[in-house]
């Protein structure tokens, strides 16, 4: 029973945060674009938790409506990585010009790749399968038990 309360609570966590980040590459997607100037490219920081996973690295210059802006958000979606090899191959394959998608409303928030919604579609099928067990699993723990 416990297992099965467990199976259903980490599909259903998984389920959230796959929606949640669906959601927000959507609503991301479309932002106008401006040039912008990379002034640093590299490796970045581990990803949480993780000791094989690693951020791209790549601080940019770019300017709306006349004043200029910095940033590092590589992905649209923040704490998204990969290996160093990849990482590397993806800063280093940036243009210069970048195209950088800002938020006409917040110009300071900004991102340079969006994410495939691809990977989050087969964490969303997962997350859905996961949730279907711990179900089942419920199901037939109480109906035994009656």
């Amino acid at each position: 029973m416990v297992f099965a309360v467990l199976t259903l609570l980490a599909g259903a966590g998984a389920l959230f945060v796959g929606c949640s980040v669906s959601s927000e590459v959507r609503a991301k997607k479309d932002w106008p674009t401006v040039d912008g100037k990379i002034i640093e490219r590299g490796v970045g920081a581990p990803l949480p938790g993780s000791n094989r996973g690693y951020l791209p690295r790549a601080v940019y210059t770019y300017t709306v409506n006349g004043k200029a802006y910095q940033n590092d958000q590589v992905y649209l979606v923040k704490l998204t990585g990969g290996t160093s090899d990849d990482m590397k191959e993806l800063v280093d394959g940036l243009p210069d010009p970048v195209p950088v998608h800002y938020d006409a409303d917040n110009p300071h928030d900004a991102w340079l790749v969006k994410n495939s919604l691809s990977t989050y579609y087969l964490a969303l099928a997962f997350a859905i399968v996961l949730f279907i067990a711990g179900a089942l699993q419920l199901l037939i723990a109480t109906t035994k038990k009656a």
